[in-house]
Order: C-alpha cells, then sequence, then structure tokens
C-alpha cells in the first residue's frame, strides 16, 4: 500500500482561474466593445449655410452631432444607475469611459456591462439608417467576442 495523500484544492484553483484569467480577460473585453462601439459612431458631415453657419448635411449623419453619446459609452459593474448618464447633449460633456471595471459576479457567472444611459441612445442603436451605426453596441459585442481566446490567453495560468 502507498504512503500518499490526496490534497484536493479544486475550489482554490477555480477560484484562482476566476480572479487571475477569467475577470480581467473581462474587463478587457468590456473596453474593447466600448472602444469599438465608439469607433462606429463617427461626426456627421457638416456645411456652411448661406450665412455662414454649419448645418448638418441630410443623410450624411454617422450617429454623431455633438459626440455626448460617443463620450457616454463607457463599462459598468452589474447594479450601475445608467440613468446618471442621461445629460443633454453639448460639445462639453464628460468622457465616461476608457476605464476598466472588475466585472461583478452575477449569480454564478462573472458580468461586466457596455453601454450609454443616453434616453435617445436606444433610437440610434436600433433605428440609425447608416448599417455601421446600427446596432453599434451588439456588432461590437460580436466582434470582440471572436478575439476572446485570444484575450483569455494573454491572462493564462502560468
Amino acid at each position: 500500500m502507498s504512503k500518499f495523500k490526496l490534497v484536493w484544492r479544486g475550489k482554490e484553483v477555480a477560484e484562482a482561474v476566476l480572479t487571475k484569467t477569467v475577470s480581467p480577460a473581462l474587463a478587457e473585453a468590456g473596453l474593447r466593445v466600448e472602444s469599438k462601439s465608439k469607433q462606429k459612431l463617427r461626426a456627421s458631415k457638416q456645411e456652411r449655410n448661406a450665412k455662414g453657419k454649419a448645418v448638418f448635411v441630410k443623410g450624411g449623419g454617422h450617429g454623431v452631432r455633438t459626440a455626448t453619446l460617443r463620450r457616454s459609452i463607457h463599462t459598468a459593474a452589474p447594479g450601475y444607475s445608467w440613468a446618471s448618464d442621461d445629460v443633454e447633449p453639448a460639445s462639453g460633456t464628460p468622457e465616461r469611459g476608457g476605464t476598466k471595471h472588475d466585472p461583478g459576479k452575477v449569480g454564478d457567472r462573472l458580468t461586466v456591462q457596455v453601454g450609454t444611459g443616453m434616453r435617445y441612445a436606444i433610437y440610434v442603436h436600433q433605428k440609425h439608417n447608416d448599417p455601421t451605426v446600427l446596432h453599434f453596441l451588439i456588432t461590437s459585442g460580436a466582434e470582440v467576442r471572436k478575439e476572446m481566446p485570444t484575450i483569455i490567453g494573454r491572462y493564462r495560468l502560468r
């Protein structure tokens, strides 16, 4: 009979994988979705009218007039109150993105959210006539999903 003892560390290993691999990979994925979403929203074409005032060209919009919507897209942990993001469109609104948020646990899953609390964002997201802007958050998420094996590989346990 052999004299060796097995010490099971399954819970410790699972926790290490969550905190050192999955959590930072999800945080990075959230930032990538945020960045790709912002890139899809481009400035509308402008021209000068007879009085010299800048006016937007009809049909030339790509989801941006004041860039308030673009600046409002950001990542957040579950439970974030998106309603606090809703401000009047203006050229001086704050940049909310670019900050890495650690995912939060929802049940047995880690979750990070990407979005905006702007009231009119749903209209731009769901009904925009430019196919590159239409569903800008969902399509960005799908693009980053394809990159997940590479992202997770960078955080794998060694």
